[in-house]
C-alpha cells in the first residue's frame, strides 16, 4: 500500500498515513450498535427457548 509519500524532510505537510483516515467515529457507532444489537437478539432467543422448555415441562422434578 502507497502512502504517497516520497520524502519525511517536510513533517509539518504529512497528514494522516493511514487508509480510511475520519471513519474512525461512524466505525465505532456502527460497532457499538451492532454489539448491542446482538446483545437484543441473544437475550430474545434464550428468553424464546426457556419459554419452550417451560412449556414442554422439560426439567421438572424428577418422578420417584
Amino acid at each position: 500500500m502507497n502512502t504517497g509519500l516520497d520524502s519525511f524532510a517536510d513533517p509539518a505537510n504529512i497528514t494522516v498515513l493511514y487508509p480510511f483516515a475520519g471513519t474512525e467515529v461512524p466505525l465505532a457507532i456502527i460497532g457499538f450498535i451492532l454489539w448491542i444489537a446482538w446483545h437484543v437478539v441473544t437475550a430474545r432467543e434464550e428468553n424464546r427457548q426457556w419459554d419452550e422448555l417451560d412449556r414442554d415441562d422439560v426439567g421438572g422434578p424428577p418422578a420417584a
